[in-house]
């Protein structure tokens, strides 16, 4: 049996709203994110509604929510962190409608999320504002990757230390 064409985005919107509450536990585990209720969406997945006291709402997918820590404020660096989750998914969400082969995005999906967080986060302070392309690879992602593994190795009975220096998102010329 088929499914509906409205299931599949139910469903896809679903999937999403879960992978941003399980990236937003995941780097602020002593928060807590509310549902406030739907809302109509907006142009963008992730928009920032309002930002005072300490708190941050926001819409994601039709839905609002409430971001708020039992001790102290939401951090400007915390903000940024919550729209470069929510930039990540956005471009997986919308992969799912692209009509570009799955060969040349397939490795957006690659790796652990949190790298690609990650690597959303160093981006966006390394650029302000600019979104970066899709197309070739994702620098940063593969080098916390190099890191993670590394970090398991020994050599002669004593772990090995290693360090990376990222130089912003552009190659060097």
């Amino acid at each position: 049996m088929k499914a509906s064409p409205q299931a599949r985005p139910r469903f896809r919107d679903g999937l999403y709203r879960e992978l941003l509450q399980e990236g937003v536990g995941y780097f602020f585990p002593s928060s807590r994110m509310e549902e406030l209720g739907q809302v109509e969406p907006r142009g963008a997945l992730l928009a920032l509604v309002d930002r005072s006291g300490g708190t941050i709402e926001f819409e994601w997918i039709g839905i609002r929510y409430r971001l708020s820590k039992p001790a102290g404020h939401i951090t400007a660096f915390e903000r940024i962190l919550l729209v470069s989750i929510g930039r990540v998914l956005a471009t997986r969400y919308r992969l799912h409608d692209s009509l570009t082969p799955t060969a040349e995005v397939f490795h957006l999906f690659r790796g652990l999320p949190e790298d690609r967080y990650i690597s959303a986060f160093l981006g966006e302070l390394a650029t302000p504002g600019s979104v970066r392309p899709v197309d070739g690879p994702d620098r940063i992602t593969d080098v916390i990757e190099v890191l993670r593994a590394s970090a398991l190795g020994t050599y002669e009975n004593r772990r090995i230390a290693m360090g990376a220096l990222l130089f912003g998102p552009r190659l060097d010329p």
